[in-house]
């Protein structure tokens, strides 16, 4: 067996058998990886402490004819602070979910990954507020995976737009259909999301309304173009934040 080193975020883990499980790693320069951490489980196991959901890490591991064997988990960071505020956990988990759910098998996505240990780092040290970081991570998604809406005019007949926005951009109200009524602000905003990158990215603020709108808009584009429905999100719906 061939052994390497690699460096991702646990996205997701799996129990297998008695004591083993199966990790989802984002792995930078690769994609999604699937690994399996033998007797990981156990309470006295070496890999206890460095196979579980939101660990960022340098893996070692040893890749067979089909599969990826977990050696070693030298732990970067656990983001342990996420476990304190309900709240905070639960945007956390939905953003992993997200990252999961449109990352594929060897298809490298660093932008996805760095987006994603750049949030978590922010939502661990509450330098950023939850409800923000979700609209923002679901914008630049939808970026990095050539959805990126249009914000200069109509993006159907290219006339002003009068602060509407459908599932692909801003729209005029003779192209509304089931578009959703914004202001300027939340165009703006978009715009910023769209032009930035961390940790830039994470440098502004919003009034309540303005975010109740961008995370409206965020969520309607997002369920256009993946159509998913993820149990995390339907646990942060019944916290009734807003």
């Amino acid at each position: 067996m061939a052994q390497s080193v690699i460096r991702g975020l646990i996205l997701k883990e799996v129990a297998l058998g008695e004591a083993d499980k199966i990790i989802t790693v984002l792995v930078k320069g690769v994609g999604k990886l699937s690994i399996s951490a033998k007797g990981a489980r156990r309470t006295k196991s070496p890999y206890s402490g460095g196979t579980s959901l939101f660990t960022y890490a340098d893996f070692t591991i040893k890749t067979g004819t089909k599969h990826h064997f977990l050696i070693q988990s030298d732990v970067i960071s656990s983001f342990y602070s996420l476990t304190k505020d309900l709240n905070t956990l639960a945007y956390a988990t939905y953003i992993l979910e997200l990252a999961e759910k449109t990352t594929s098998e060897d298809i490298p996505a660093d932008n996805t990954l760095f987006l994603t240990v750049s949030l978590l780092q922010r939502l661990s040290d509450y330098k950023i507020r939850p409800e923000l970081a979700s609209p923002i991570f679901i914008f630049k998604l939808l970026q990095y995976n050539g959805f990126m809406p249009h914000t200069e005019g109509c993006v159907h007949c290219g006339r002003p737009h009068d602060y509407l926005i459908d599932p692909y951009g801003t729209v005029c109200k003779n192209c509304a259909g089931k578009a959703i009524g914004v202001n300027e602000t939340v165009i703006y905003a978009i715009r910023y999301i769209l032009a930035s990158e961390p940790p830039k990215l994470f440098n502004f603020e919003l009034e309540d309304e303005v975010l109740k709108l961008l995370s409206k808009t965020a969520d309607m584009m997002l369920d256009t173009h993946y159509g998913f429905k993820l149990k995390s999100k339907k646990f942060i719906d019944s916290l009734n934040i807003y």
